[in-house]
């Protein structure tokens, strides 16, 4: 991945942006490669449990990232941006990931929405929580994984290679175009099941 985030922090490692991980790679190329093997052979395994809240997608972050980074699945705690984009400042990320998530739940996590609404609200859901990019690194990897689950609760399923392909442009257009080119990324992205 060649657009790193824009500054060093102390989750880098000293005059270095490459972020500390537990193989104790420097090189970015090294890193990459490490994160990718280690998130694909967690992405296999079983999910971890939990209510659609925060709390599962830390649950979610920590499953993927656990072999790769000390702080997987914990609420970063330094102010990020990538290219133009600048993510939620670290004292607002719980307050309003906890408003989004309890928005979520009151529209019971989108279980029985028929397919356009579920795209439509699962784009918003995903871009807000883009927004806030909760974790220093991880974010769209983690959010592609709960959206699945939310889909799967909803007897939906994911194309996560067609979310994968789309989700950088939609996530980067997202704030300018209204969500629409998040919803139809997801649009193409979603299965319905037969019964």
């Amino acid at each position: 991945m060649t657009d790193r985030y824009a500054h060093r922090d102390g989750y880098t490692y000293p005059d270095s942006p490459v972020l500390r991980n537990k193989a104790g790679h420097t090189d970015q190329g090294a890193l990459d490669k490490f994160e990718r093997l280690s998130v694909t052979n967690r992405m296999v395994e079983d999910p971890p449990a939990g209510n659609f809240d925060y709390l599962h997608l830390k649950a979610i972050h920590h499953h993927l990232f656990q072999d790769v980074y000390d702080w997987a699945g914990e609420e970063r705690n330094v102010s990020i941006s990538k290219g133009q984009t600048r993510f939620a400042t670290p004292c607002f990320i719980n307050q309003a990931v906890t408003e989004l998530f309890n928005r979520l739940a009151n529209e019971d996590h989108l279980r029985t929405a028929p397919p356009e609404l579920f795209v439509e609200r699962a784009a918003y859901y995903a871009l807000e929580l883009n927004v806030a990019h909760p974790f220093r690194e991880g974010n769209g990897r983690a959010i592609r994984y709960f959206l699945s689950l939310l889909a799967q609760n909803a007897d939906y399923e994911i194309d996560e290679e067609v979310l994968k392909g789309g989700w950088l442009e939609a996530c980067t257009k997202g704030m300018l175009d209204d969500g629409l080119l998040m919803r139809n990324v997801l649009a193409h992205a979603l299965i319905i099941l037969e019964d």
